[in-house]
């Protein structure tokens, strides 16, 4: 199998700086579709094609498998980082319409501590994760099997 640190090291520094990316233009007041440009959501639809595609070249001997596991650690990285946002959301009071308790967020009456530290940043991170992964496998697969149907092909050529 090949190595997952380096098949997620570049998407994972992209997901570091999305994130960083839309808390400071969620903080300093920019409108909500500049925000949806900084976000991991986008990454979790291109990444599978970027992981595919490196494992077809690779040549990896269980290819599917490779992309099971570089996806699901990329996810799980991504999505505790994105958990660690509404963590700090509640404990500063954040005031981005995705932290508020109506949008789904921590940031908000009734809220306690138990819950905006952990528990509903925990619950984004296991559904979402799960979900980003099924849907991962299913952009990856795809992608992996095309690529994989052209090599035998172009090498005859």
């Amino acid at each position: 199998m090949m190595d997952i640190k380096s098949l997620i090291k570049i998407p994972l520094i992209v997901a570091v700086v999305a994130i960083i990316g839309r808390l400071i233009t969620e903080q300093t007041g920019a409108p909500g579709a500049l925000n949806m440009i900084f976000g991991v959501t986008w990454l979790h639809l291109l990444v599978p094609f970027y992981l595919a595609t490196r494992i077809a070249k690779s040549g990896a001997a269980k290819p599917f498998l490779t992309l099971l596991a570089s996806l699901s650690v990329f996810t799980l990285l991504a999505r505790v980082l994105v958990a660690a946002t509404y963590s700090l959301a509640y404990a500063m009071s954040w005031g981005a319409p995705r932290f508020q308790v109506e949008g789904g967020g921590v940031v908000g009456e009734g809220v306690t501590p138990l819950e905006g530290y952990l528990l509903i940043p925990l619950q984004n991170l296991v559904i979402t994760g799960a979900a980003v992964i099924v849907i991962g496998m299913i952009l990856g697969s795809v992608t992996l099997a095309i690529l994989r149907r052209r090599a035998p092909a172009a090498s005859t050529t």
